[in-house]
Order: C-alpha cells, then structure tokens, then sequence
C-alpha cells in the first residue's frame, strides 16, 4: 500500500478522490476509483477482458487472513 499511495501521489490524474495529495498515503486510501493508465494497458496486453474504464477497489478495515 505504501507503493501504491506513492503512484497515486506521484499520478494525481490516475485517481478519482477528493484526497488532496499529501492525504494520499497507505492509511488514508480506503476507496480508490482510477488506474486508467494501467487499467487500459492491461487490457491492451490481453490481462483483463473487462469492458470498463476504471478500477475500483475498497480496503477493508477487517485484517484479513
């Protein structure tokens, strides 16, 4: 997650939020709606075969086992 904070400060065009930027840290990410970029390459190299535009994703307050 502290990767991914990163990208998404270092890409504030990747990501739909109402974050400002310094907000946009591991702990802070709880929704995140974007990734087109990454979204639309992974499409173009044949991983996803899913017709939409965006990823979305929601981390869960539950540790997970």
């Amino acid at each position: 997650m502290d990767e991914f904070a990163a990208y998404v400060r270092l890409n504030p065009d990747q990501m739909r939020t109402s974050l400002k930027t310094h907000e946009r840290t591991a702990q802070g990410l709880t929704a995140v709606a974007g990734l087109y970029d990454i979204w639309e390459k992974a499409r173009e190299d044949g991983l996803v075969d899913v017709p939409r535009e965006l990823v979305s994703f929601f981390i869960s307050p539950t540790p997970t086992k």
